[in-house]
C-alpha cells in the first residue's frame, strides 16, 4: 500500500510557532545545525531517538523570537508533517489549509498542553533515573 503524500497546499500560519515543540535530531545532523540555534538548550539529553536539546521553554532551539524556524529548509520529517496527518493536526488549520472552527482549534490546543505536560513529567524522569 502506497502512504499518501503530504498535501502540497498546507502552509504554516506566519509567527505561529504553536507546534514547535521539542524534537529529536540526530546526533551528526544536530551538530551540523548547531550554530543555528535561536533558544539556548539548558541540556541535552542523548537517548535512543537521538539528541533532544532541552530549552527553558520546551521549545524547538531552532524557533526565532519572531516564530520562524531556523532550519526550515532542513527540518526534521515530523516538522514537516505536522498539520499533513491526523495524528499531528495544526490547532488552526485543516491538512488542506482551510481554518478550523474554533471548538476543533481549542480541542487540539488542549491536545497539545497535555503533550508538553507529559514531555515534562518524562524529561523529569528520565533525569532522574539517569541522574542527569
Amino acid at each position: 500500500m502506497a502512504s499518501a503524500s503530504p498535501p502540497s497546499n498546507f502552509n504554516c500560519l506566519p509567527n505561529c510557532g504553536v507546534c514547535c515543540n521539542l524534537v529529536s535530531f540526530h546526533p551528526m545532523g544536530f551538530d551540523s545545525l548547531f550554530d543555528r540555534i535561536q533558544r539556548d538548550p539548558i541540556k541535552f539529553l542523548y537517548t535512543k531517538d537521538g539528541v533532544w536539546p532541552i530549552t527553558e521553554d520546551l521549545t524547538c532551539c531552532f524557533l526565532s523570537k519572531e516564530k520562524l524556524c531556523a532550519i526550515y529548509e532542513s527540518r526534521p520529517p515530523i516538522c514537516v508533517l505536522f498539520g499533513t496527518i491526523p495524528k499531528h493536526g495544526c490547532p488552526f488549520l485543516f491538512p488542506d489549509g482551510k481554518p478550523r472552527s474554533e471548538k476543533q482549534r481549542d480541542k487540539l490546543l488542549q491536545e497539545q498542553e497535555e503533550h508538553v505536560k507529559r514531555l515534562r513529567e518524562n524529561i523529569k524522569e528520565y533525569q532522574e533515573r539517569y541522574r542527569l
